[in-house]
């Protein structure tokens, strides 16, 4: 398995125990169906930015410097209003639990910042320029 792929396989298998875990819950009655729909919301939006980053991440490694932090940076910047209108929309439209749902929100999108910080900084370094 190639070292990238690694850090996608570990998130993606971290998502769907918790989500398993969060789901057990809310059948056994342990959590009520607003956190259960909440907390669940904020994991998928966190998991859609991850998954958002590490293709452009792919995308932009073999490009040079100022297009990989084009590529990069920019995705960064359009990621973040995703996350930021998923979150009013949520809220406002949807009328989420808030604190779960920020809760996991938070949560899962420092686990996914840190799987892409990790998996950045033990790539080999391919310097191009052009």
């Amino acid at each position: 398995m190639k070292r990238s792929f690694k850090y996608l396989i570990i998130g993606l298998i971290t998502t769907l125990i918790v989500c398993v875990t969060v789901f057990v819950l809310y059948q056994t009655g342990t959590i009520e169906y607003d956190i259960f729909r909440s907390g669940f919301a904020g994991i998928i939006i966190a998991l859609v930015n991850y998954l958002a980053g590490f293709y452009l991440l792919r995308i932009g490694l073999n490009k040079p410097d100022k297009l990989f932090l084009a590529i990069v940076m920019g995705g960064m910047v359009v990621r973040l209003f995703f996350v930021l209108i998923s979150i009013i929309i949520s809220i406002k439209l949807l009328k989420m639990s808030q604190d779960s749902f920020i809760f996991a929100i938070f949560t899962f999108y420092i686990f996914f910042l840190t799987l892409e910080i990790i998996n950045l900084s033990n790539r080999d370094v391919k310097v191009i320029t052009k």
